[in-house]
Formats: C-alpha cells, sequence, structure tokens
C-alpha cells in the first residue's frame, strides 16, 4: 500500500525521460503520478499486488499524455481497479498527513497487479 505525494510538480522529470521504468509512456515532467504508479509496477513481483492512493485527477487526466499511459496500462493488464473516495478530516482519517482541517478531499484507490487472468475478474475492495 503507498500514498506517494500528489500530484507533485518537482520530481526531476525532465532528468528521468530516459528511464527503464516508463513502459506505458514517459510521465509529464509536471506531474509525477503516473511516474508512481509505473514505478510501482515496475518494482512488482511477477505475482505482485500494490494498492495506490492519488489525487483524483489521476482517474480522469488526459493532458501531457497521461490519459495514453492509462489506457497502455488497462490495455497490458495492469491497472485493475480505481475508485474515487471522498473524506472529510478528522483524528481518525487515514491519510492525516494529506488533509487539512474541515476540508473535503477527493482520492483515489488504485490497484495495480502483474497477475494476468484470463477472466479478467476484477479485484473489490
Amino acid at each position: 500500500i503507498a500514498n506517494p505525494p500528489f500530484n507533485d510538480s518537482d520530481w526531476s522529470g525532465e532528468q528521468l525521460r530516459g528511464d527503464g521504468r516508463w513502459k506505458y509512456g514517459i510521465p509529464p515532467a509536471g506531474n509525477a503520478n503516473f511516474a508512481w504508479l509505473q514505478h510501482f509496477i515496475f518494482h512488482l513481483a511477477p505475482n505482485g499486488i500494490a494498492g495506490v492512493v492519488l489525487a483524483k485527477g489521476a482517474l480522469t487526466s488526459k493532458s501531457s499524455g497521461e490519459g495514453d499511459i492509462r489506457k497502455s496500462m488497462i490495455a497490458d493488464g495492469n491497472l485493475k481497479y480505481m475508485r474515487q473516495w471522498y473524506q472529510f478530516w478528522s483524528e481518525n482519517a487515514l491519510f492525516v498527513q494529506q488533509l487539512v482541517t474541515q476540508i473535503p478531499w477527493w482520492h483515489n484507490v488504485i490497484i495495480i497487479s502483474k497477475i494476468k487472468e484470463q477472466d479478467d475478474a476484477l479485484f473489490y475492495v
């Protein structure tokens, strides 16, 4: 389970353009969301599964090639599940360090996996 920095624009994307982790496309230099997802897939064991929490834009963004990266991850069978999650801050919040008092937050819960299934079944969380 991972909770990387959301929408990180200062991740040295320009310096990492030729990185071997970008199997599905070069992530935009101004936003690390799809760099994180590809990083996690790259490091998963052959039957590995990972849960990732990202900002809501990761579900729908098509800017700077993000839509093409997401489409390639789905076509390859690695992106298994994406779901928006709405949360108000509280002292019992799951990711308190990301939240600010009394402000609602939208997140995406994303499941990625290298497991290839013949029936293409979804994982339910």
